[in-house]
């Protein structure tokens, strides 16, 4: 059986059901599936919002920017994600490659709840180059 993406995702509509979706949040019966930090579940549930869906429409097809350049960037892999996996963050890094790449090991999606202590450590290692 085969799960369509509407099937997963809820829309909402702050412009209008007339207009496209400004806002997407996952079913709760299917957050389970992407989240392997079980005992966590609940509170995530309860703290999560709705991503912006326009928020970086387009942004592939911006002209490039050497101030951008400028700005540290760090790129951090969630190695057990299961809603963004890691051919898909490889791309991310292919396409843009940072001066500082690490991996959590043991990160699902949301590593802020997973392994908020190592993640909080990796950040702080860009931020001592500043």
């Amino acid at each position: 059986m085969t799960i369509a993406e509407e099937d997963i995702w809820e829309f909402l509509y702050g412009e209008g059901a007339d207009k496209p979706p400004t806002g997407t949040l996952m079913k709760e019966e299917f957050r389970r599936h992407y989240t392997i930090a079980k005992a966590l579940l609940s509170l995530a549930s309860k703290v999560l919002r709705p991503a912006p869906l326009r928020a970086l429409g387009g942004v592939d097809k911006l002209a490039p920017n050497p101030k951008a350049e400028k700005i540290p960037r760090v790129y951090i892999k969630t190695a057990k994600d299961n809603l963004f996996d890691l051919q898909r963050q490889d791309r991310v890094v292919e396409m843009w490659p940072p001066p500082q790449l690490y991996i959590l090991e043991e990160s699902d999606h949301s590593a802020f709840f997973s392994v908020p202590t190592t993640l909080f450590s990796y950040l702080l290692r860009p931020v001592s180059f500043l």
